[in-house]
């Protein structure tokens, strides 16, 4: 699976309950993705990389779910994220970047290992020892899940920032069968490098860009002409 989340799709996830009613941006979309698909995992092992203060662990490491919750995070700030480590005591913190091959994450362990909003801030070089390091501690058969920023364009509009954009998309897709690295995409890709913006896409607010333009002012003219979405993306480690 690698597509742009929809509006229908959210709105679905909106009836079921599996969206946190004050989060009006894309974390919100992206965390109820997340929820839809692991809402009604038990007693299983669970990884989100770059957690933070996780809100989705905060759901699946309810002791009635008897799941194994952990979070990979360095809490450095790094992405304006935080430094300080909130989690509650159900959440085990392994305070590392995946991608290093920390030996704080143990081999072939995870049933499920998740992101939200992360991937999109790994570097490009990065990207084979992120992925890599990802499979490693997954066991065979565990699904790989991450809810990806993306900004896409009029089907018209000329940017150098949309060619980057596209460019990155296309590195994300290299990964779509990996025997090497024991990862493939779970269904076939429905979006290319060359995505256009279209109304079915569930999008982040323009108050909420607006926000992030005070936080990063070059991106503004961008933003101006392009909508911030999520891809929704997952990948199965395939049996050695």
């Amino acid at each position: 699976m690698f597509d742009i989340i929809s509006k229908r799709e959210f709105w679905s996830w909106h009836d079921s309950g599996w969206v946190d009613q004050g989060r009006n941006d894309l974390k919100g979309i992206q965390d109820a993705y997340i929820m839809s698909r692991l809402h009604d995992v038990r007693g299983r092992r669970i990884l989100e990389i770059g957690g933070g203060n996780s809100r989705v662990l905060k759901a699946l490491s309810e002791p009635a779910l008897a799941n194994e919750c952990w979070n990979a995070d360095a809490f450095e700030g790094v992405g304006n994220g935080p430094r300080e480590d909130k989690n509650s005591s159900m959440i085990r913190v392994a305070r590392c970047y995946v991608g290093n091959f920390s030996a704080e994450l143990p081999d072939d362990h995870f049933d499920y290992v998740f992101s939200v909003s992360v991937v999109e801030h790994v570097p490009s070089p990065a990207l084979e020892a992120f992925f890599a390091d990802s499979a490693r501690v997954m066991r065979p058969g565990g699904l790989l899940i991450h809810a990806i920023d993306a900004y896409v364009f009029d089907e018209d509009a000329v940017s150098p920032r949309r060619q980057q954009g596209e460019a990155r998309l296309r590195q994300y897709l290299q990964f779509s069968d990996r025997p090497d690295l024991g990862l493939r995409l779970r269904e076939h890709p429905s979006i290319d490098g060359a995505v256009a913006f279209r109304c079915s896409f569930a999008s982040n607010s323009d108050l909420a860009m607006n926000q992030w333009n005070r936080i990063v002012p070059e991106l503004r003219p961008m933003r101006e002409i392009a909508q911030s979405v999520s891809i929704k993306a997952e990948w199965v480690k395939m049996a050695q």
